[in-house]
């Protein structure tokens, strides 16, 4: 991930359902970074709480309440990278620092 400090971003998420049993579910996130796409890969369990995955390959710890979902991303530089946002069925929109 960039260094850059992103005062907001839009996130366009669609993911595939997954059930409680199965593997955690995978999103493509379209990134808007400054009228320019940059897509990432987010691994994700689908339940309510504490959850833990993976964004572009860096550890992410969050909660999801409802359709809410935030959560921080850990580069392996050590920037944290903070997101919030809301589902609707199988996308996810919302912002990013």
């Amino acid at each position: 991930m960039s260094s850059r400090h992103l005062a907001c971003l839009l996130l366009l998420l669609s993911a595939s359902t997954a059930q409680a049993a199965e593997p955690p579910a995978q999103w493509l996130v379209t990134t808007d970074l400054w009228g320019n796409p940059a897509y990432q890969l987010l691994t994700l369990p689908d339940q309510q709480g504490p959850v833990e995955g993976r964004f572009d390959g860096d550890t992410l710890q969050g909660s999801r309440q409802g359709n809410a979902l935030a959560f921080v991303v850990t580069g392996s530089d050590g920037a944290t990278y903070r997101f919030r946002g809301e589902q609707t069925g199988t996308t996810l929109r919302g912002t990013a620092d």
